[in-house]
This record gives structure tokens, sequence and C-alpha cells, in this order.
């Protein structure tokens, strides 16, 4: 993508945003360009997956029956439609405690991170004892450095426990670590929570 057209691409999103967002447009703005150079190219749902030698051959079929999709394409899909129903829901009073810009970085930071095993090409996200967490929080660590996390949450290296808890947590059923002990999180557990509920 030259830069007039990454400019167009920003733009659009940006149109597309209610301008009271101020988390979604500085996440525009400071992380999609770093995104696009990253991840634009890297396949989300299929195509490399299926030949990828460190798959059972059950999970490669699978892998082979979707249609491909950029990570970039797969990231964005699923934030910004959360974030206009998380602005809708508060907007009409249906939730009994806004989310703060703080917790909304956190969820951001966690579903853009939901497929890092996909990105690093690794067979899921260990998190079964600390060493395992502490392993998983420098991965997603260094994958969001490359796209310019600290220009859009400074203070993202403190929320990196619950963002990697979100991280294995998208998911319904597989590779999840829903039981919270063992882990130190920063925002209040029920936050997190919360956010677990925006990620699936």
């Amino acid at each position: 993508m030259n830069k007039e057209e990454e400019l167009f691409y920003l733009k659009f999103l940006k149109q597309a945003v209610d301008p009271a967002d101020h988390v979604t447009l500085a996440f525009i703005e400071q992380m999609v360009p770093a995104l696009m150079e990253q991840y634009a190219v890297t396949s989300a749902k299929g195509g490399e997956h299926s030949r990828d030698e460190n798959l059972d051959e059950a999970t490669k079929r699978k892998f082979e029956e979707k249609q491909d999709q950029s990570m970039l394409s797969h990231q964005l899909n699923g934030i910004f439609p959360t974030m206009r129903l998380l602005n809708l829901v508060e907007a009409e009073g249906l939730v009994s405690e806004p989310y703060t810009e703080v917790e909304r970085r956190v969820y951001i930071l966690a579903y853009l991170m939901h497929d890092v095993d996909k990105i690093v090409h690794s067979h899921g996200v260990e998190t079964g004892d600390r060493n395992a967490i502490e392993h998983a929080k420098d991965v997603i660590a260094e994958q969001l450095r490359l796209c310019n996390v600290e220009v859009f949450f400074p203070d993202f290296a403190a929320f990196l426990e619950d963002i990697a808890y979100l991280v294995v947590n998208t998911q319904q059923k597989w590779g999840t670590h829903l039981h919270t002990y063992g882990w130190r999180f920063q925002l209040k557990e029920r936050r997190v929570l919360a956010l677990r509920r925006l990620c699936t």
C-alpha cells in the first residue's frame, strides 16, 4: 500500500468512528499505520496456516476450508464493531458502569493480540503457571511494541497481565484459561471479566 492509499484508508476509518470516541480515533492515528505495515500480508483465517508443519492434519484441513483474510482485516473487523456497540449501549444507559479510557485501551490491545500464536507461528499461548504467563506477556509485549503501542498507551506494560489474560480467553472453548487464580491483574477482576465478555 502506498502512502496515498494509506492516508485514504486512515481517513475512511476515522470517518466511520464517532468523533467523541477519542480512544478509537487515537488507535487509528497511532497504531493502525504500524499494524498495516506488520500484518497486512499475514494470514489470519486460512491460506498459509494450511501448510504449517507444526499443526496436525485436522487443524490444517480446517484452515484449508476457510477463505483467507489478512490479520489486519481480522483484527479491525473485531475491534470496530465492538467499540461502536460499546458506545451505543453506554449512550443508551444499558451498562451499569461505563468503560474507562484505560479499559478501552486494554480491550483494544487484547483483541489485537488474540491471534498472537498465529502471528508468531506457535501452537497456542500457554498460561498454566507463572513462568508461562510471564513468557506470554513477553511475546505479546514484543508484538505490541512493533505496532507503536507506547504512543497509544504509554502505560501498557503495567496492564500486560490483564491483556494476556484477555488474549488467551477470547475463544469460547479452545485454549481458554478462564480461572483467575494465579493472575495478577492491574484492573479490578470484575472489570477484567467484563472486558472478557467484549472479547468473545
